[in-house]
């Protein structure tokens, strides 16, 4: 689920920076307060940024440290092993 959110945030962020771009695309959203247009780049960057954040925190990769078990013959620890 927080992957879910982690794309759409990437992909919202992605598509407000595009459209920041696109100045015909702003002369049709003049039903917008100003300040809301003049901020959309920061908006994006901000939705881009926080996707990206969302992936770091949440990644199952490498760095996940494997618990090791010891391996017992009677009472004497003969190894480990990964469990």
């Amino acid at each position: 689920m927080k992957k879910v959110i982690g794309y759409a945030a990437v992909i919202v962020g992605f598509v407000l920076v595009a459209s920041s771009r696109i100045p015909a695309l702003f002369q049709k959203l003049d039903f917008f307060p100003k300040i809301v247009l003049d901020s959309v780049l920061h908006i994006g960057l901000g939705c881009f940024v926080f996707g990206i954040v969302v992936f770091i925190m949440n990644r199952n990769g490498v760095d996940h440290v494997v618990p090791e078990v010891p391996i017992y013959k009677g009472k004497q620890i003969v190894g480990y092993r990964r469990h």
